[in-house]
């Protein structure tokens, strides 16, 4: 059996994160089965694809709008029996179906479904093309489903949805470099170092960490760590906020790094503050490497990642109030981070590969 996935760029990012220990796990575990990768054009991450020894096609097209996208992939669909769609390109998806593959659509989060003049023709796509021509949709969460029946399909078809935790390589997530030495780097050596790792943009609700440090007792021994580049108009956002509660010498803009573990490793307490996260990578990386983390309560596949390990918070208040518990608690801390290594345990890759071959061998 041969499968293709598909993706609209190898980016640094959380489905590329996901595909590319998907794609290792397929490779290694099931010989059977021939993966390849498909994109619509090049990107930063495309290297480590090429590293795992799979064939990678790489379409150059500039514009998911270009109809050439279509013709370049029904020349690439035919040598495959599975097309493994991680992206909503109508040509991607037109070119599967009148290949006549099988279909299996991976549903990552919003994939285009916002308000705006797009808004409507997107709906009409998923609900009259997407439910009627792929032979399986999968989602990562209950929030995830949720979302989708919303907004496309009141009534699931249970022969077509299926649900299952995606997951990643938890034995891959290993920092380079020891917990004192990165603190040393960063010069936060006994400090209170809580940090974030997202694209900075309006949805992930960043200003929510910084405003719990409003009112924290003692800030002074608290740093905050943001990591992660993207929306500059957002970014401006945050360091006016910042500003405006006298946080600059405490909260660090990073950007984006290549040392994102070893940063995470480093952290006492990781937060994700976006709602409506269909999964959430970073929060299961943070997990993976025991540090405590607590995410919002209407963080969506977040809260079901952290089950009741770590700390599920509906205000900026009440995170305050964790960040308060755990610098003069070290006997907690070392118990969170017990739990949240142990929950993480139950969203390796394996799990997800495993699904994802049952679902190919049936269509």
């Amino acid at each position: 059996m041969k499968v293709l996935h598909y993706s609209h760029r190898p980016d640094q990012y959380g489905i590329d994160t996901f595909l590319i220990s998907l794609a290792q796990v397929q490779k290694q575990g099931f010989p059977d089965t021939h993966v390849g990768m498909a994109f619509q054009t090049n990107g930063p991450s495309l290297s480590k694809y090429q590293e795992i020894g799979l064939p990678v096609h790489v379409l150059n097209r500039k514009s998911a709008k270009d109809p050439v996208l279509f013709f370049q992939l029904l020349k690439v669909y035919k040598n495959y029996d599975v097309i493994n769609l991680h992206s909503y390109s109508p040509w991607a998806f037109l070119a599967a179906i009148f290949s006549r593959k099988k279909i299996v659509f991976t549903f990552h989060g919003a994939l285009g479904l916002k308000n705006g003049k797009m808004y409507r023709i997107l709906k009409w796509y998923y609900r009259y093309i997407v439910n009627r021509y792929c032979d399986k949709i999968t989602f990562a969460s209950k929030a995830s489903l949720d979302r989708y029946c919303q907004t496309i399909m009141a009534s699931p078809d249970d022969k077509l949805i299926e649900m299952f935790p995606y997951g990643l390589q938890l034995n891959n997530i290993t920092p380079l470099k020891s917990r004192s030495a990165v603190r040393k780097e960063l010069k936060m050596e006994g400090k209170f170092v809580i940090g974030t790792v997202a694209r900075i943009a309006p949805y992930k609700k960043i200003e929510r960490v910084i405003d719990s440090l409003e009112s924290l007792p003692n800030p002074e021994d608290v740093r905050l760590l943001l990591i992660g580049a993207g929306d500059k108009a957002y970014e401006a956002h945050l360091r006016q906020r910042t500003g405006e509660l006298n946080l600059e010498n405490r909260v660090c803009f990073l950007g984006f790094r290549e040392d994102v573990i070893d940063l995470v490793n480093s952290l006492d307490l990781f937060v994700l503050p976006t709602e409506k996260e269909p999964f959430g990578l970073a929060l299961l990386e943070a997990m993976a490497l025991g540090i405590p983390s607590a995410v919002f309560h209407d963080g969506g596949g977040l809260v079901d990642i952290l089950g009741d390990s770590g700390y599920v918070v509906k205000t900026p208040q009440e995170l305050m109030d964790v960040i308060s518990n755990l610098r003069k608690d070290g006997a907690l801390r070392e118990l969170v981070s017990q739990k949240v290594k142990a929950r993480a345990d139950q969203f390796d890759i394996r799990n997800t590969a495993v699904n994802l071959q049952r679902i190919y061998a049936e269509v």
